[in-house]
């Protein structure tokens, strides 16, 4: 029995692009810029550290991966050079580190689902854990279809990663490049802020490299690549210089919405850089909802348009008559009141001004 070299070089991008940009890059740059004595240059050259030793211990692994191409590598390696005992033992350490760095990615994930929704105060532990626990099952029970099949599910997931990265990076630049005094003000004389000790540089970097984790994926499955001494190197080269880029991109763009402080004290960065932003979403809403309203009026006139126009012009005439003008009518206080009655809704923001004026329309409406 033999594993099926099913991956090529196209699959192999995709599934490196999807595992390395997992959900550090999310997390990591609060644990970086709090090691990094909230020094903005530091925490970017940080970055590019991270960047540089990943790619060298990326590189490094790879010849592994074509030295010996099979599933695995690592710990064959291990065996052949160091004997069993160490195999093993590097076996029983990632025993326990594999399944905690996917907890903490599935806790990370659902963090950033549920989070949206609790917007003024942290969203709370049991269904952060639950939903985390239905991520991993899901995730489970792909892998069971077949390395293929997890591939083309990367692309997908690769697609929407590089959609939010980029804009998350697009929009950083955009306000970078408008020159608002508040926006740019964090970079300047960013070197004259306090430098962290070696201690901290340490932490910083390790911080850093939790956002590059899982660039071995490619060598763990060695045996499952096609053509294994070109396509790995290649991957990497193509790959991992592209995640630097898009990872400093987008801890610039943090910096450039957000400060240092509200960077280290949030729970999910992306989601309060997110409601600091809202604007592009705004703007792309309304000229979507412009071109689906005017786009068939302008290539296919219709009678039933002008009777839109009128009905909407209608409700402008009786706003301007009954608020604006302040010309009220007893009959619709009556609705009003009648319709409150009934299905219980409209609670004043004043409940004493609500009570008493409630009370003077059902005595005019009952005596």
């Amino acid at each position: 029995m033999q594993l099926l070299r099913s991956i090529g070089f196209f699959h192999g991008n995709i599934l490196l692009f999807c595992v390395t940009t997992g959900a550090g890059i999310f997390v990591s740059p609060k644990g970086v810029l709090k090691y990094s004595s909230l020094n903005i240059a530091v925490s970017l050259s940080i970055w590019a550290a991270c960047a540089v030793l990943t790619i060298i211990s990326a590189l490094s692994l790879a010849e592994l991966g074509t030295t010996f191409p099979r599933s695995g590598a690592p710990y064959y390696f291990l065996k052949r050079s160091l004997g069993s005992s160490v195999a093993f033992l590097s076996l029983w350490i990632k025993f326990f580190i594999y399944p905690l760095g996917i907890a903490t990615q599935s806790l990370i994930i659902s963090t950033y689902i549920i989070q949206p929704f609790y917007t003024r105060c942290p969203a709370p532990e049991l269904p952060k854990k639950c939903l985390a626990l239905a991520i991993l099952w899901s995730l489970g029970l792909l892998n069971t279809r077949g390395v293929l099949t997890v591939a083309w599910f990367q692309t997908i997931s690769v697609l929407m990663k590089i959609t939010i990265l980029c804009f998350i990076s697009l929009t950083g630049i955009v306000l970078l490049g408008t020159g608002k005094k508040e926006n740019v003000a964090k970079f300047e004389n960013s070197f004259d802020a306090e430098l962290p000790g070696a201690s901290q540089i340490a932490e910083a970097l390790l911080q850093g490299l939790f956002a590059y984790s899982g660039t071995s994926i490619l060598i763990n499955i060695a045996g499952e690549i096609k053509n294994p001494g070109e396509n790995i190197p290649k991957a990497l080269i193509t790959v991992l210089p592209m995640v630097a880029v898009v990872y400093i991109l987008v801890n610039i763009s943090y910096l450039a919405v957000l400060t240092p402080q509200e960077i280290i004290s949030a729970d999910a960065v992306a989601v309060t850089w997110m409601d600091k932003v809202r604007l592009p979403f705004i703007f792309g809403s309304i000229a979507i909802s412009l071109f689906l309203i005017l786009t068939p009026m302008i290539h296919s006139p219709k009678v039933e348009y002008i009777y839109g126009f009128i009905f909407i012009f209608s409700g402008l005439l009786g706003y301007r008559l009954h608020v604006h003008l302040n010309q009220r009518s007893v009959c619709f206080d009556k609705i009003t009141c009648y319709l409150q009655l009934l299905f219980n809704v409209s609670p004043p923001e004043d409940q004493d001004e609500g009570i008493s004026t409630g009370k003077k329309h059902l005595e005019e409406i009952f005596l």
